[in-house]
C-alpha cells in the first residue's frame, strides 16, 4: 500500500473513532484554518456575507455571562485577577444554529502562546469587521504581551496542536480558551496598538459537508491610561 493510501486509511479510522475531530485531522498544525485551505477534498469557505446565514461564535466568562460585543471581547485591566489570567468558554452561538441539524467545529487562536509582537493575523477576516488598531512604530525592544491557548473542551472534543486549536461537536459543545497577560504588557499598556491581545475563529461543518468559517472574535484590553483604545474608536 502506498503512503497516501495508508494516510487516507488512517484518517478514515480517526473519522470513525472521533467524529468531532474528523475534518480537523486533515489540517496540519503549521497551516492556518483559513479560506481556500483544502480540508477533506473541499476548499474552506469564507463566512457568508448575508447576516441571516452566518454561523457565529459566542464567548462566555467564568460566571457564564456572555461577554462578546459586536465581535469584540473587552478585558478590563482593572478587573484582572492577581494571576493576570482569564479563561473563557467559547461555543457556536445558539441563535445562529437554528438551520443546522448538527455541527462539528474547530477553533484556532492567533497569536498562539507567547508569539510576539501581538498584531492581527494575516489570515482572512472571515466576514467580521476589523477593529481599528492604529499602526505602531517599530519597538526598540519586543514586549512580551500575552500567552494564549486552548486548554479544554466539552465531552467528545479535545485540544490539538499543543493548544493552538481545539474541537468540539454539537450545538452545546464548547472549548475553553485561556489568555494570560504578562506584567510587562500592562506596564506598557499606554503604547499604540497595545490593546490588541488575540483573536479566535472557527471552521464548522454540518455532517460531512464542506467547512465554513465563522466571523472572528477579537480580545482587546481596555485600560485606564490615557491613549488606550475605547469602544467608540472601533
Amino acid at each position: 500500500m502506498t503512503f497516501t493510501g495508508i494516510l487516507l486509511q488512517g484518517l478514515t479510522l480517526i473519522q470513525l473513532l472521533h467524529p468531532s475531530a474528523s475534518f480537523s485531522a486533515w489540517l496540519p498544525c503549521h497551516r492556518y484554518l483559513e479560506e481556500d485551505e483544502v480540508i477533506m477534498n473541499n476548499k474552506v469557505a469564507e463566512a457568508p456575507t448575508d447576516a441571516d446565514n452566518i454561523v457565529a461564535l459566542a464567548v462566555y466568562d467564568s460566571t457564564g455571562s456572555r461577554v462578546d460585543e459586536s465581535s469584540i471581547v473587552w478585558i478590563d485591566e482593572g478587573a484582572l485577577p492577581p494571576s493576570k489570567s482569564v479563561s473563557f468558554r467559547i461555543q457556536i452561538d445558539p441563535a445562529t444554529t437554528e438551520g443546522l441539524s448538527d455541527v462539528q467545529f474547530v477553533l484556532e487562536a492567533h497569536p498562539f502562546k507567547d508569539d510576539a509582537p501581538n498584531t492581527p493575523s494575516s489570515a482572512p477576516n472571515a466576514g467580521a469587521p476589523t477593529p481599528h488598531v492604529p499602526s505602531a512604530p517599530a519597538p526598540v525592544a519586543p514586549v512580551k504581551k500575552s500567552q494564549t491557548g486552548f486548554t479544554g473542551a466539552s465531552a467528545g472534543g479535545g485540544v490539538m496542536c499543543d493548544g493552538k486549536r481545539s474541537h468540539a461537536r454539537g450545538k452545546t459543545g464548547y472549548v475553553t480558551f485561556e489568555l494570560s497577560l504578562a506584567s510587562d504588557y500592562l506596564k506598557h499598556s499606554d503604547q499604540s496598538c497595545i490593546n490588541y491581545l488575540s483573536e479566535v475563529w472557527a471552521g464548522y461543518a454540518e455532517g460531512h459537508s464542506k467547512v465554513t468559517l465563522t466571523p472572528k472574535i477579537y480580545f482587546m484590553l481596555r485600560g485606564t491610561k490615557e491613549g488606550t483604545t475605547t469602544n467608540d474608536e472601533l
